[in-house]
């Protein structure tokens, strides 16, 4: 049995995890489904995991609109929040990270916890393999996953507009498209990269293949992440990610879709934004 829980979105770990999700082509909530993602994320500042319901079948949910990035190479989104359901309360549930660095025992987290499970060592190289399993969660029985970490390396490029020299900080308008570039592996690692931009009310995404070595956010997202919220004059600010990622989609009974995301965060920069 569910019962609704006021929890504030997690905008990092969470926020991304679910965007990542929405780089599956059937991301989005339908009367009938219901959605739930865990999200793995490592970044300088140590590991973090959480899991966050998108939507459930008889209590609604959230909706990403999609579309393809600047050059068209890459999967895009836009999200809002505040549709999501969060984490209800739950009966009882457990899921387990392992492999890499991880403990021997597992890297766990419990259905109804008021945060995240944090760690500040590292979890994962980039030639190493995660397993995820759950139970609970009012969920199914599903079946263990197992996929590939995230790259840990990755050289970035140009970033444009060009972050500022002291404060490090983006200037966005809503005229001008969002890009990032990076050196593209020498092997071939079937990796994604994410560029995300994120406020408290909304999220914008583009991720494009590794192999690509760009992506852009079209100024038309910039500007709708702009409109969303406050006024002409209202203040505006955010934060990008840059962030590789590997995701695992699971479809189990009762029309449930379960997204397994690990991500390794690369930059964190923040933004401010004229209207």
């Amino acid at each position: 049995m569910l019962r609704k829980q006021g929890v504030r979105h997690l905008a990092l770990l969470l926020g991304l995890a679910a965007s990542l999700a929405a780089c599956d082509d059937r991301r989005g909530f339908y009367g009938g489904t219901s959605e739930i993602v865990f999200g793995l994320e490592q970044s300088s500042t140590g590991v973090a995991a959480g899991y966050e319901l998108l939507g459930l079948a008889n209590q609604g949910g959230s909706f990403a609109t999609a579309f393809r990035d600047g050059d068209g190479r890459g999967r895009c989104w836009f999200e809002r929040l505040d549709t999501r359901l969060g984490r209800p309360h739950v009966e009882s549930g457990i899921a387990t990270w392992t492999g890499g660095l991880l403990p021997a025992e597992g890297f766990t987290v419990l259905a109804n916890q008021p945060g995240l499970t944090r760690r500040q060592d590292k979890a994962w190289d980039s030639t190493d393999t995660l397993s995820f399993w759950a139970e609970g969660f009012a969920l199914p029985p599903l079946q263990r996953v197992t996929m590939r970490a995230p790259l840990v390396e990755l050289s970035i490029g140009a970033i444009s507009p060009a972050p500022d020299a002291t404060t490090n900080a983006l200037a966005l308008t809503a005229t001008s498209d969002v890009s990032v570039a990076w050196t593209p592996p020498v092997e071939d690692t079937r990796s994604r990269v994410m560029v995300t931009l994120t406020t408290d009310r909304s999220v914008v995404s583009c991720s494009a293949d590794a192999e690509n070595g760009s992506a852009i956010i079209g100024a038309e997202w910039v500007a709708r992440l702009m409109s969303e919220g406050g006024g002409a004059d209202a203040p505006f600010s955010g934060k990008m990610f840059i962030a590789s990622h590997r995701q695992t989609t699971l479809y189990a009974d009762g029309g449930w879709i379960v997204y397994v995301v690990a991500a390794h965060v690369h930059r964190e920069i923040p933004f401010t934004g004229i209207r």
